[in-house]
């Protein structure tokens, strides 16, 4: 498990849920590795995150997936997407989406 968010980080950095250059970069450093067959991401959505978390995570997941490929192995990719409060997922959530509660 690797937290690109911690301190040691992002020392003269923007925080990762900000800037994913650090994050896509690993995206492909594991999809070499023959050891690696699971990716666990994490996104969260509003106020001081990513404004296009799909559209930067979705070609480097494609890459990761083909170079894996390339390699004989399927490599799967497991994304956990949360709004940072409740009122992001009110404005964000499309039409006849379940509500959360927390």
């Amino acid at each position: 498990c690797i937290d690109s968010g911690a301190e040691e980080c992002v020392v003269g950095r923007a925080q990762p849920m900000m800037d994913f250059t650090l994050r896509k970069m690993r995206i492909l450093e594991e999809a070499r590795d023959s050891e690696v067959a699971v990716l666990l991401l994490d996104v969260e959505l509003g106020m001081g995150s990513n404004p296009d978390p799909a559209g930067e995570l979705v070609p480097v997941v494609a890459e990761a997936k083909a170079v894996a490929a390339s390699g004989g192995r399927y490599l799967s990719v497991v994304a956990s997407v949360m709004p940072r409060s409740r009122s992001c997922w009110r404005a964000r959530a499309p039409a006849g989406a379940a509500s959360c509660s927390w």
